[in-house]
């Protein structure tokens, strides 16, 4: 199972979790509580920071979140029952799928 995960900017430190002003974390709004810009007072489930993948276990406030461009891709793994980055690996276009195809047609002949 994957679905797309977005990225956030911490705003202030938050000692507590490790969590220092200018992080980059990756994490998804929290299920019970989402909120979003216009409701500060939802959360979002944090699940690692950029870079070391520190995982803080934590959910944070949007208040003290700032959403980034870009999403994530990620899966969770049964194996360890923890969100993990999923592959960056793109389905082919249609055109390149046909590239591909007559090429192969064309070595095994």
């Amino acid at each position: 199972m994957s679905q797309k995960a977005w990225r956030y900017e911490v705003l202030d430190d938050d000692d507590r979790w490790g969590l220092r002003a200018g992080d980059i974390l990756i994490g998804f709004p929290y299920v019970h509580d989402p909120g979003s810009r216009s409701n500060p007072d939802g959360k979002v489930s944090i699940l690692w920071r950029e870079g070391d993948n520190h995982r803080p276990e934590c959910s944070q406030y949007w208040y003290n979140l700032r959403q980034l461009r870009g999403r994530v891709l990620i899966e969770w793994d049964p194996a360890t029952k923890e969100w993990r980055a999923g592959s960056a690996r793109r389905p082919l276009s249609r055109a390149k799928r046909h590239r591909h195809a007559s090429a192969v047609r064309t070595t095994t002949r």
